[in-house]
């Protein structure tokens, strides 16, 4: 899994295991870390320093780009840690000209960096014999400057590198192949990956978790009583008719579906409210360009579906709740179906949650790159209200400007006049999993659900609006367990993650938690644990004790400060 489709956990996990092996291999654990490829996480500092690495190198030896960081020696601080890496491009040594070069290569890090360091690279058994004549002088003198591992690097220059501080957006996402290989179903495999890492997180912390009693089975408010036929679109009276009991509401949210397209037609949070996001479906290719022709601009080729629905039903399912199930086509420009299509949409009783079960059949395989070629659940709010997009990033919300993002979790839309309480405003879209999503124009944004030569599709999202703790429900979507559950006593910009609890007796006597910041808004954070506690200890994340912060007790509480996006471990005991 990439880094940045992963959860916090799963990224943990991964760095556990391979300092187990690595550990097991040398005996000792490892102090320095580099990799070929796999990009970059904000949470790379805490994971490394949390595990007792020194210090290491920025660059990746694949190509892929990171921010400019500037070069040579760089502190990268990030969530309350700070790590020390060598930010220099690598120099091949399999090439004589890099060893013919190297005067000018020193002399330009003698004048532009503070620390002077140059990076050689190559796999073992490959370095040109020139290479091996400076690597002789270095043995010999310190007039070239002196050849040292990693983790010597680090410990002779610890704190002297530049200061470096990036926001969590700036990391470019992972993208997917430039083509989708036949039989190849990337979308399918990450939601499933998904998925698994969601079930683990919500099971660790279903011990602790409350379930709210369900309510009573009642239809929604102000809905006419339910539809029991299909919709007929003979006339605009009628078609008016229709789509006014083509509506679910209860006291947190209304929907509306389009009798025309079976898309959602509003998102509102009563019948007076503003409409605040509109669904369709639709399949989007990409028209090759034409030999002798003049220049085309890359949006000019987008040919893109239209949603058109045969039928339009409100239904009472098993549970005695309404939902609107729609069906149709989406049709090509040349009156040609791509797709046909079936969607389900459901409210969530005590939340202002509305549930999409959507399914896709396609009449033909897609060609190309899957950013091009794809089918999406496309969303779009007024074309005059300025709104900030915030992506899911480690489970954490992280404002974006790109248009092109990964956020398998769920996705924020907000209002820029927003400024107290922004989750109160927003717009959210619980993403089931899904990797990579589209900004095709400042007020469209497409979840791409599949590409390639994928035939069905089935997945499920969700759409809210003032939706607290998205990353809650985001992950229990993904694993398929009820929504609503919660874990009393958090402030609403931490999620809580479990490494490990200890019971006696069926009770609770002590654990390891994590308070992870996911709203990127740092400071003094009180958490109630319901149960007196007895100690609490901050610790790292091979559960070695921390000396800072300081965590204060309070009865049943604890007191400690986070800052932005911060994944704080702590050991804690509880009295009796």
């Amino acid at each position: 899994t990439p880094l940045d489709l992963a959860t916090p956990e799963s990224a943990l996990h991964s760095f556990i295991r391979g300092r187990e092996a690595f550990s097991a291999l040398f005996n000792a654990p490892p102090a320095s870390f580099a990799r070929v490829a796999g990009g970059a996480i904000p949470l790379l500092p805490q994971l490394l320093a949390g595990c007792g690495v020194e210090g290491g190198i920025w660059t990746l030896f694949d190509g892929s780009p990171l921010p400019d960081v500037g070069g040579g020696m760089i502190r990268w601080q990030a969530g309350g840690a700070a790590i020390d890496l060598l930010a220099a491009a690598p120099l091949d040594a399999r090439s004589a000209r890099t060893v013919l070069a190297l005067h000018e290569t020193l002399g330009d890090a003698l004048d532009r960096e503070h620390v002077a360091a140059v990076l050689f690279a190559h796999y073992a058994g490959t370095a040109t014999r020139w290479h091996a004549l400076v690597r002789r002088i270095g043995r010999w003198t310190n007039l070239l400057g002196t050849f040292v591992t990693p983790r010597e690097l680090a410990r002779r220059t610890t704190g002297a590198g530049t200061t470096v501080s990036l926001e969590p957006d700036a990391f470019p996402p992972t993208l997917p192949r430039s083509t989708a290989a036949a039989g190849d179903d990337v979308i399918t495999v990450a939601v499933a990956q998904a998925g698994q890492e969601a079930g683990a997180i919500v099971a660790a912390t279903s011990p602790l978790a409350v379930v709210p009693a369900p309510p009573p089975a009642r239809p929604p408010i102000a809905v006419q009583p339910p539809l029991r036929r299909w919709l007929s679109f003979a006339g605009p009276a009628g078609a008016r008719r229709d789509a006014d009991r083509l509506v679910l509401e209860h006291e947190l949210i209304r929907v509306e579906a389009h009798p025309q397209t079976g898309g959602l037609l509003s998102l509102r949070r009563d019948r007076d409210g503003a409409n605040r996001l509109s669904q369709q479906l639709a399949v989007r290719t990409t028209r090759t360009a034409g030999g002798g022709g003049g220049w085309e601009a890359a949006e000019d080729g987008v040919l893109t579906t239209r949603m058109v629905a045969d039928a339009v039903e409100r239904v009472v399912g098993e549970n005695g709740r309404d939902s609107l199930v729609s069906r149709g086509r989406l049709v090509a420009a040349d009156g040609g179906v791509a797709a046909r299509f079936s969607q389900i949409v459901s409210l969530v009783e005590g939340m202002p949650l509305a549930v999409l079960d959507i399914e896709v059949e396609l009449e033909r395989p897609l060609a190309g790159s899957l950013l091009d070629s794809h089918v999406a659940a496309r969303f779009a709010w007024h074309e005059n209200e300025h709104v900030e997009i915030r992506r899911s990033l480690l489970t954490q919300s992280v404002a974006t400007e790109r248009t092109r993002f990964t956020a398998p979790h769920f996705i924020e839309i907000v209002p820029e006049s927003t400024r107290v309480d922004v989750a109160a405003d927003a717009v959210t879209i619980l993403t089931g999993g899904l990797p990579w999503h589209l900004l095709s124009t400042p007020h469209v944004l497409d979840s791409l659900l599949a590409g390639g030569s994928v035939g069905r599709i089935s997945r499920r999202l969700a759409i809210g609006l003032g939706l607290r703790r998205p990353w809650d429900s985001a992950l229990a979507l993904a694993a398929g367990t009820p929504l609503g559950v919660a874990i009393p006593g958090l402030p609403e910009n931490v999620r809580l993650t479990v490494a490990e609890l200890v019971t006696t007796d069926r009770q609770l006597t002590a654990g390891r938690f994590g308070l992870l910041e996911s709203a990127g808004v740092g400071g003094e954070v009180t958490i109630d644990w319901g149960r007196p506690v007895a100690r609490a200890t901050v610790v790292d994340f091979t559960g070695g004790p921390r000396t800072e912060p300081a965590v204060a007790i309070d009865g049943t509480r604890t007191v400690v400060s986070l800052e932005r996006y911060q994944w704080l471990q702590l050991d804690l005991g509880f009295a009796g």
